[in-house]
């Protein structure tokens, strides 16, 4: 039976997911810096995928990016 992620693996996935998405995204640049203005930045192209908010989405980010991966072992450890 498959259990729903808790908080830490969430943000520790969506983390994952914005290095994937930027570095797809700087791969096909040319060279420009402009971006083109119909492009969905990461946080809004996730929010619409996952049925959050960007908001949320930027905050498991954000907690993912700043918490050491001891303390998010040690987390998810006392989860389970």
């Amino acid at each position: 039976m498959r259990s729903e992620l808790d908080q830490v693996q969430k943000s520790e996935h969506l983390a994952k997911r914005k290095l994937l998405w930027e570095a797809r995204r700087l791969a096909g640049t040319t060279g420009s810096t402009k971006k083109p203005q119909h492009e969905k930045q990461f946080a809004a192209e996730t929010a619409e995928l996952t049925g959050t908010t960007r908001k949320q989405v930027n905050r498991s980010v954000s907690r993912a990016e700043q918490t050491c991966q001891e303390a998010r072992d040690l987390l998810a450890m006392l989860n389970s």
